[in-house]
């Protein structure tokens, strides 16, 4: 997989001279970002500082949490650069695409923002797509008796939000309340996702352009959308060779000015975790 090494967030290291004319001049882009795109100046002596280009300047991106009954306070670990940025994007933006190693936090911090803004009542509910395909290498279990949102809950979109919210027998109660909607990608045609929803699509990795094509039609201009996944983990070849939905969904959307994306560096769950990332370089 590659990017076109475009990620979203650019790290750079300024000399004094650079650093006067960013403070100087905030409406000159001699950093050449793209609309929307972010930016990590790092110093020697301090904790690195992030910032945003909205096509006219560059503005300082705000220490920001995300509050609500269902996963507490969230807050960037550690003041992660990067989750700052993608937590910006996240209010910032209508439409975020976030990249990342597992563990880096693009589950939890999207789906603490999705339970903050229902819980305030700005959104009415929480539609999640996925396209449910067995981990590379792995073997099918079989036919899996029960309705489809049985039949989702028994795959990793299910493992996924039963971890981040806790308790299945609560997650089924809000799925049965139409709090939260499950949507797989093989029923999406003809879905329209209702106005005022978070929308938000997990592991899109797996998924081929015309599949994100036809996810991202689904949605409309009054709701927010977080799309995200590791273009390094996808568990089908029919989503390479230049056909990844995720990829070219990233480039397509690139510098518009209600799209924002952030791949995440960091490895959060654990030293073992961290040290996993290098089995498959």
């Amino acid at each position: 997989m590659n990017l076109n090494n475009y990620s979203g967030i650019t790290t750079v290291r300024l000399t004094d001279e650079q650093l006067n004319l960013f403070y100087q001049e905030p409406t000159n882009n001699f950093l050449n970002l793209d609309v929307n795109e972010y930016v990590v100046i790092e110093f020697d002596d301090a904790e690195p500082v992030t910032y945003h280009w909205d096509g006219e300047k560059y503005t300082q991106v705000q220490y920001r949490k995300f509050v609500s009954n269902h996963f507490g306070d969230i807050r960037p670990k550690n003041k992660d650069p990067y989750q700052m940025a993608y937590m910006d994007s996240l209010v910032r933006n209508q439409l975020t695409f976030c990249t990342g190693p597992a563990g880096s936090g693009k589950t939890q911090i999207a789906l603490a923002y999705a339970f903050q803004e229902y819980e305030k009542g700005k959104i009415d509910r929480i539609v999640i797509f996925a396209n449910p395909y067995v981990a590379q290498g792995a073997v099918k279990l079989g036919f899996m008796p029960g309705t489809k949102v049985d039949k989702l809950l028994e795959t990793s979109i299910g493992s996924i939000l039963i971890s981040k919210i806790g308790d299945r027998g609560h997650l089924e109660d809000l799925i049965a309340r139409g709090h939260i909607v499950l949507m797989p990608m093989g029923d999406a045609r003809g879905f329209e996702v209702p106005d005022n929803s978070f929308v938000y699509f997990s592991e899109a990795q797996n998924t081929s352009k015309y599949l994100m094509k036809l996810f991202l039609q689904r949605t409309n201009d009054n709701c927010k959308i977080c799309v995200e996944g590791d273009v390094r983990q996808v568990d089908s070849d029919r989503f390479e060779n230049g056909d990844n939905g995720l990829e070219r969904a990233i480039e397509v959307f690139r510098g518009e000015d209600y799209a924002g994306c952030v791949q995440l560096k960091t490895i959060y769950r654990g030293k073992i975790a961290r040290k996993a990332e290098e089995i498959c370089d």
